[in-house]
């Protein structure tokens, strides 16, 4: 199975970049689990039929071309990890070239954020996207038509993590989430609040003001206001179609935004 047609024809067929890339991958996953089992066969050893590849038919494909907020994602949690996937690739690839180092990075965040089976997949998934290049904007405006935005919002705050889980956050990084909070449909204001989760080191006040998505001088009413539309946003309730890894995710940025608010509330002794 040659995975270029393969990838042609699941973008044509699933109607964007994502449903490409899913059946390339596919395809080679296939193709390799074949070439193993044929190796086997010609040494005498037992067959066995080949795994089948990660995207699973056609029910992966349907997810990345169905909605989740619609109800209609036969797998929204295959579609999300997916998506992850093809951003992480790119945001480790935004200096031109996926290090050890980094990969060992996402190899750990995962393990913090998902349970065993599904950071396995993920990482299969992740290691058939490095090393190519895509043209991000096309690949999440497939998302944000086919996404609910709490589920964008949870997966550009999964992004800043993982940018972020070997202590900076580099130049080009930086430069491609703030592309890729633009395509996802996330307005600036949010996407700034979503980067201060991960930017407060030590006591800074500003910090607190910034994941709420307020200025310094804000009175208390428009900090609490701030808050409760935060908490409302950003709930895990939200993405709990997303599964449970997802959701646990959800529940660290929820409280971090809670934290702020409760460092607000002291600093300033409001009731």
């Amino acid at each position: 199975m040659n995975p270029w047609i393969a990838g042609a024809l699941g973008w044509w067929i699933l109607g964007g970049p994502l449903g490409g890339i899913i059946a390339f991958l596919g395809a080679a996953f296939w193709n390799a689990a074949k070439a193993k089992e044929n190796q086997g066969a010609s040494q005498g050893a037992s067959r066995r039929p080949p795994p089948p590849p990660p995207p699973r038919g056609g029910a992966a494909g349907r997810a990345s071309a169905s909605s989740a907020s619609s109800g209609d994602d036969p797998d929204p949690r295959f579609s999300f990890t997916v998506s992850l996937m093809v951003l992480v690739a790119a945001v480790m690839m935004a200096d031109g070239r996926a290090s050890r180092d980094e990969l060992g990075v996402v190899k750990a965040f995962l393990r913090d954020n998902f349970d065993a089976d599904t950071a396995r997949s993920c990482l299969q998934i992740l290691k058939g996207l490095l090393g190519k290049t895509y043209n991000v904007p096309p690949v999440c405006r497939q998302i944000r038509r086919h996404m609910d935005i709490a589920s964008r919002r949870t997966l550009l705050h999964l992004l800043y993590g993982i940018a972020w889980a070997d202590g900076a956050l580099h130049r080009n990084e930086n430069a491609l989430l703030t592309q890729i909070a633009f395509e996802l449909g996330i307005p600036a204001a949010e996407a700034r609040s979503i980067a201060a989760m991960f930017e407060r080191r030590g006591p800074d006040p500003d910090a607190d003001y910034a994941i709420l998505g307020v200025p310094p001088t804000a009175t208390d009413a428009e900090v609490r206001t701030a808050y409760r539309r935060m908490a409302q946003k950003h709930h895990p309730d939200k993405v709990a179609h997303l599964g449970p890894d997802v959701q646990r995710a959800a529940t660290e940025k929820f409280r971090t935004i809670n934290e702020a608010w409760e460092r607000i509330k002291k600093s300033r002794d409001i009731k």
